[in-house]
């Protein structure tokens, strides 16, 4: 969490999904990290809040403006993914 982006990503996904050996499913601390690794600049980060904003989880409320946005940040940042939801 500490200055690496994509590693603040990577447990993100872990609190996300409840990956882990002491790890519980815990959304709220997810979005936090996820947030944290997008401010650093992960590419992978842009997509997911993407993601969360397009389909209204992780619990926010769905924002097709915002998904949008973090879509166009993935895009520019060379994320494929995040390019094909942009144009979407």
């Amino acid at each position: 969490e500490q200055g690496h982006p994509q590693a603040t990503h990577s447990l993100a996904m872990m609190y996300y999904e409840g990956r882990g050996v002491i790890m519980k499913k815990d959304e709220k601390e997810a979005l936090r990290l996820f947030n944290k690794a997008a401010e650093g600049g992960c590419p992978d980060s842009f997509f997911t809040l993407g993601n969360f904003y397009q389909s209204g989880s992780a619990g926010l409320e769905q924002d097709k403006d915002i998904a949008k946005m973090w879509y166009e940040k993935a895009a520019e940042a060379g994320h494929e993914e995040g390019a094909i939801q942009y144009e979407k």
